[in-house]
């Protein structure tokens, strides 16, 4: 039961992460806490506004858990990209965040603090600015209005996310497991696969020039994600040298991820990693790791079968 709402004022711009560390400024206009008798969080929530190429951003990479709606969600062109008025996003906390935070027994002005705080890549709270961990409810722009209304006040056109639904909002439950998360988005994709051992899915890539497998792995230890892009044939020995050098100079200019080689039976692939013990793994931070880490093998591989074919 609610005892206290607590409203906040935020003083400066909120730094955001996606999955990949990649920030998003964000404008908080207020931040609502509801906290029970034992000032435990039950619900966080805010509004904040984003510049139009930021709202693009959040669209089109599925920030704030608008991933698996992408295609249902109106065009740009329902917001003005011209005007000078910001996007208006509402956004609410994770329950899952939540009752990890509980759990940390610090006060609900933490999570104020955090958010209105310089950001720092090593502080304790940081996965309070991930996206994954909040759900966009709404989106909404103010509206230019024909002279001879702007005196009767402000019009705002937008929309509701599927997670604008009370219904939905409220089935919002615990975190899935990593694994239930990879069969979610296999799923999503529609993409055939088998599951190669209890925590490996395993599944086959056609660019149209060449096949490959593809690997999402779930790490005993449940805090790492990994995925693995491997090319078509083992190398034989007698390349394996040159190709480990080969490989090491593109390795050095590689923003994300790594190609490696493994000398005892020649192979090779392309492997993202995701930590995941201090964040909740979902479908859009595992779609970034899947598409950037099939991007680089679609893009190597030609030069491997070059060089391949150029050391025989």
């Amino acid at each position: 039961r609610i005892m206290k709402q607590t409203r906040y004022t935020v003083q400066h711009p909120v730094e955001f992460l996606s999955s990949l560390g990649m920030p998003l400024s964000a404008f908080p206009k207020e931040i609502s806490c509801e906290v029970d008798a034992a000032n435990q969080i039950l619900k966080l929530s805010g509004s904040v506004q984003v510049d139009y190429k930021e709202y693009e951003k959040i669209i089109s990479d599925g920030l704030f858990n608008t991933f698996s709606e992408a295609n249902a969600i109106p065009e740009f062109e329902r917001f003005n990209n011209e005007s000078n008025e910001l996007v208006e996003v509402e956004l609410v906390l994770k329950r899952s965040v939540l009752k990890h935070f509980n759990e940390s027994g610090k006060p609900p002005e933490a999570i104020i603090n955090t958010l209105q705080s310089t950001l720092h890549r090593d502080e304790a709270q940081q996965y309070l600015r991930f996206t994954e961990n909040w759900l966009a409810t709404d989106f909404k722009q103010l509206m230019d209005l024909p002279a001879e209304f702007e005196d009767f006040g402000t019009l705002k056109q937008g929309y509701k996310t599927r997670w604008g639904d009370s219904a939905a909002l409220q089935a919002e439950q615990m975190p899935s497991s990593p694994k239930a998360v990879v069969a979610d988005f296999l799923a999503q994709k529609d993409l055939t696969y088998e599951w190669a051992t209890d925590n490996i899915a395993s599944l086959q890539f056609d660019t149209g020039t060449h096949k490959f497998s593809f690997l999402i792995a779930v790490m005993p230890d449940g805090q790492n994600v990994c995925c693995y892009s491997v090319y078509p044939e083992r190398l034989p020995d007698v390349q394996r040298v040159t190709f480990a050098a080969f490989i090491a100079g593109i390795n050095y200019d590689l923003p994300f991820g790594n190609f490696e080689l493994d000398f005892e039976d020649g192979e090779l692939r392309f492997r993202t990693a995701l930590h995941i013990a201090n964040r909740l793994l979902d479908v859009a931070a595992l779609n970034d790791l899947v598409s950037i880490n099939i991007s680089e093998m679609v893009e190597h591989l030609p030069r491997f079968k070059a060089f391949q074919m150029a050391e025989v």
